[in-house]
């Protein structure tokens, strides 16, 4: 975690060390922002509370990636808006069940400023207990 400025940060990884980073954990949740998207700072507060909850579980973990600087990635993954989380279970995109229940198909990622709850109904999608 870091500050750019007023800006508070995941661990932020690059184009280089993005598909090694998102093999560390089970489940990683990229976050792909951009410094001049309000929303995607309003989530990251989100993000950095979850990041400390799920911290001694290795199997959780959250990163962000800044599409501003690496763009190729966005077009890689068809990033349209932001915020834009996408999720990745074992190293591959996750298909899981919108937590919001709007998509009434299976996805991998979530979209705009969501509440922890809906990070949570993932994580339990995937980790029932």
């Amino acid at each position: 975690m870091a500050m750019i400025g007023e800006i508070l940060l995941l661990r932020e990884v690059t184009i280089d060390d993005i598909d090694y980073t998102i093999n560390e954990a089970r489940l990683t949740f990229v976050d792909c922002w951009a410094p001049w998207c309000e929303p995607c700072k309003a989530l990251t507060t989100t993000l950095v509370e979850l990041d400390e909850k799920y911290s001694d579980n290795p199997e959780v973990s959250f990163i962000q990636i800044n599409v501003q600087k690496f763009p190729n990635y966005s077009r890689k993954h068809d990033i349209s808006g932001l915020p834009c989380i996408l999720v990745f279970l074992d190293g591959e995109p996750a298909e899981f069940d919108d937590p919001s229940g709007r998509l009434k198909k299976k996805t991998n990622r979530l979209f705009g400023k969501r509440p922890a709850e809906h990070f949570e109904a993932v994580i339990q999608q995937f980790f029932p207990q």
